[in-house]
């Protein structure tokens, strides 16, 4: 006789399974293109966050043996407002650009650590996200002779292709929106 203590729980009572509550329902996808502007828009925000202050070439100063210097974030802006490009898709990278693009017209140093402590959790977690690394070089690429050019030689060209491609972006969109 089977008093339901039976190690084999032949006798015990099944008990219920626990319900989980309901999540919200996400959609799979965004949409390829709005994954797109928001990767580019992360990466302008990457890019002003980690090097705004770091001075460059003006790419477009004609004398190239003594080139105008200009900060990173003075380049990115004057970029995005020459073209009227003054509102990214996603609002914390508009917040965070729009802070940025105050402290450029008003000759202030931008400070990654500003946004990084933000009290706002979300500007926080997206700057901080934006100016963590992602990957560790290998010593491969120096043990065996590579060449290997850091980002911070590179700036300017980085700059002008992330910027070059997002505008790119915004006239595609803007193009199918008029057809």
């Amino acid at each position: 006789i089977n008093d339901g203590k039976s190690p084999t729980g032949y006798g015990q009572q099944q008990k219920p399974e626990p319900q989980l509550p309901q999540q919200p329902q996400v959609p799979k996808a965004i949409g390829n293109k709005e994954i797109g502007f928001l990767s580019k828009e992360r990466e302008i925000i990457r890019l002003l966050l980690l090097y705004g202050n770091e001075n460059i070439a003006n790419p477009f100063d004609s004398n190239k043996e003594n080139p105008q210097m200009l900060k990173v974030s003075e380049l990115m802006v004057g970029l995005m407002l020459k073209d009227n490009v003054t509102e990214l898709r996603n609002k914390i990278n508009q917040q965070i650009f729009a802070e940025i693009s105050d402290a450029v017209c008003n000759g202030r140093e931008i400070s990654d650590k500003e946004f990084i402590n933000s009290p706002d959790p979300a500007i926080s977690s997206v700057a901080a996200d934006a100016c963590a690394s992602s990957y560790e070089l290998s010593e491969m690429w120096t043990k065996y002779g590579s060449l290997y050019y850091k980002e911070e030689y590179r700036l300017t060209e980085i700059i002008l292709d992330v910027y070059n491609k997002y505008l790119t972006e915004i006239r595609k969109d803007e193009k199918k929106k008029l057809s």
